[in-house]
Parts: structure tokens; sequence; C-alpha cells
């Protein structure tokens, strides 16, 4: 019996160091992608004709034309 609980131990450890290094990883790129993002803001803010124009609003022109309310 105490070979299944090594075995089970094993494979718990491994998941845990696994998803350890994984979330470090992740942060890591997660880091600089907002480093990146901020600096072409940054950019984009010196530059105001590329700025895109702001969201059209979320309620439509209704069309009347058919009859429809």
């Amino acid at each position: 019996m105490s070979g299944w609980l090594d075995c089970w131990k094993t494979i718990l450890y491994l998941a845990i160091v696994s998803y350890f290094g994984l979330a470090i990883v992740v942060s890591i790129g997660g880091f600089f992608d907002v480093k990146r993002m901020f600096k072409r803001l940054g950019e984009a803010k010196s530059r105001p004709e590329d700025v895109a124009p702001p969201p059209a609003s979320p309620v439509g022109e209704v069309d009347r034309s058919q009859g429809h309310a």
C-alpha cells in the first residue's frame, strides 16, 4: 500500500511544482506585455491624429420607414 502512496505523493509534488513554474512563466510574460502596452499608449498619446474616434452610441438609430416600432 505504501507504494501507491509514494506514487501519488510524487505525482502531487510534480503537479504543484509544474503549476508554480507555469504561474511564474505567465507572470513574467504578462509583465512584459503590460510594459509594452504602456509604452504603446504613451506613443499614441503623443500622436493625437492616430487616436480612434469615440465609440458610437449603444442605442442605434431606429428605422421607422417600414412601420415597425
